[in-house]
């Protein structure tokens, strides 16, 4: 699957997934925590992130960018851009 590589303000008015891209309960969590260790890092360090999100047409997305909050279901970032939590495959540091 090809993924784009996207700027944040290229994400306003995105379809993304209705589907939950993990399933796995055990991997949610570990997605989860590595949201709130980004936020922390984000907000104290401005460290950035590598975010890989599922797009309602199928494709795959790639931005990087800080995060500035976690909420039960969407991650926000600059500018009070969201990603559903649910579209989201991966994060990583970069």
């Amino acid at each position: 699957m090809e993924t784009q590589i996207l700027q944040k303000e290229e994400l306003v008015g995105m379809k993304f997934t209705s589907r939950e891209v993990i399933n796995d309960l055990s991997q949610k969590k570990i997605l989860m925590s590595e949201l709130l260790r980004a936020q922390t890092l984000g907000n104290i360090e401005k460290i950035k992130v590598r975010i890989v999100f599922h797009l309602e047409n199928g494709s795959r997305g790639e931005v990087e960018t800080t995060v500035w909050a976690v909420g039960e279901n969407h991650l926000i970032l600059k500018r009070g851009i969201h990603i559903p939590i649910r579209a989201i495959e991966s994060i990583s540091y970069i």
